[in-house]
């Protein structure tokens, strides 16, 4: 009886504390594609782009109000990490690569 009252107080406290999981996404990058075209994720999950290419690429994350979250130069071996802060559709593409193109959906 206690164990089951302490089980259900810890849980109480933590859905209370308001507290939300996220989850990291991977997404890998080789022969100038995205390792997929399609991603649905949850609003505070995070999307870790690894550029496993032997070129450098410029990702950037655009969402559907027109704003554009540019994460910079990736070159070859290296990680970019974005979070996602809103729900809804965006785009994402390599402005060195225009054929490199994939799809998030945030809910």
């Amino acid at each position: 009886m206690t164990l089951k009252f302490v089980s259900l107080t810890a849980l109480f406290l933590v859905c209370a504390s308001g507290i939300v999981f996220s989850a990291d996404n991977a997404v890998d990058q080789a022969n100038q594609q995205f390792s997929t075209k399609n991603l649905t994720v949850k609003v505070g999950d995070t999307i870790t782009f690894k550029n496993s290419d032997d070129v450098t690429h410029n990702i950037s994350v655009d969402d559907a109000d027109g704003n554009t979250d540019d994460l910079g130069l990736q070159k070859p071996g290296e990680s970019l990490t974005t979070k996602i802060s809103k729900a809804g559709d965006y785009a994402i593409h390599c402005h060195i690569h225009p054929k490199m193109k994939m799809k998030i959906s945030a809910q």
